[in-house]
């Protein structure tokens, strides 16, 4: 059943317009058609999105609500924005590297936002690969889900359902986090909370990486997940729990950098990446009494979807 509630899709530019010249068109006719309205924000330093969304006709459409930064405030801001500035409470935050058609929108349309399960996380298929939502390894990584079998903590940010109000009582993302790992320090305080999330059957077709597509974007990648594996684990895990599981993680990283040959290009902004995690002051930091146990951490890296 379609719900009878407004839905603004959010989503965040940063260049890419190559992309965005397949993807964007494919919006506005599946999107436009049912009435749903839209909330970008746009980190790219030149006008050539917004020439883009002009050219496609987005600004010619009353629903859309278009807000210009210049400059890359990175996602995690970007989304904060996006969503305060929606028009309607019911959001779905959006990659904007994603193609639909009107059958598609329909089924987002027809997805239900409960009290049991506040936040929904929709497949992104990249390239067959198929990722649902944010889980924990068995390293303490947070990562893209893609095992029915994972315990599912949140959605991921590039493709989840929401309402609004919660979303921002909840402080929105960290945005010290920049991007890559905005999503799972919400979904850790989504678990800590007693906050479900419910997985979708919905698979949206994604490009992927449309924004890092050059060396410098993959090196910048690489410092700023590292860099936040730390941030997150020193903000939300206990005392002991950071005694325990610091050590596993180091080891994983330093082993993904030696072992995976993709991985040794970008090993010097790794490591820089490691020692911000452990040098950056905390802006996010819980309070000791939030803060996940042994016990808790324990679960989400090494429990399934049943034992929720």
């Amino acid at each position: 059943m379609k719900s009878t509630e407004l839905t603004s899709v959010a989503t965040v530019f940063f260049g890419g317009v190559a992309v965005l010249e397949k993807t964007l068109p494919t919006w506005l006719s599946s999107f436009g058609s049912l009435g749903f309205h839209f909330s970008f924000v746009d980190n790219t330093a030149g006008d050539e999105v917004e020439n883009l969304l002009s050219d496609l006709g987005f600004f010619d459409y009353q629903n859309t609500t278009y807000q210009k930064q210049g400059e890359n405030l990175g996602f995690a801001e970007g989304a904060n924005r996006a969503v305060k500035n929606s028009s309607t409470n019911r959001i779905f935050l959006l990659n904007p590297d994603t193609y639909f058609d009107k059958t598609l929108a329909e089924q987002v349309a027809s997805e239900q936002i409960t009290s049991e399960h506040p936040f929904v996380a929709f497949g992104l298929n990249t390239a067959g690969i198929v990722h649902t939502g944010i889980a924990l390894n068995s390293f303490g990584f947070f990562v893209d889900s893609t095992d029915s079998s994972d315990l599912v903590i949140g959605p991921s940010g590039g493709a989840m359902l929401f309402y609004k109000d919660q979303f921002l009582d909840l402080g929105g993302f960290a945005e010290q986090l920049f991007a890559w790992g905005e999503d799972a320090e919400l979904a850790l305080r989504l678990f800590a909370q007693g906050i479900k999330t419910r997985k979708s059957e919905i698979q949206i077709r994604h490009v992927g990486g449309h924004t890092i597509a050059s060396g410098a974007g993959a090196k910048f990648k690489a410092r700023l997940i590292n860099r936040n594996r730390i941030l997150i684990l020193r903000a939300t895990y206990s005392v002991p729990a950071q005694i325990v599981w610091l050590p596993v993680m180091l080891a994983a990283v330093l082993s993904n950098m030696v072992l995976r040959a993709e991985r040794r290009r970008t090993i010097i902004e790794s490591l820089s990446g490691v020692r911000d995690g452990f040098k950056d002051p905390l802006t996010f930091a819980w309070n000791s009494e939030q803060r996940l146990s042994i016990s808790a951490v324990n679960k989400l890296c090494w429990g399934t979807q049943n034992e929720e």
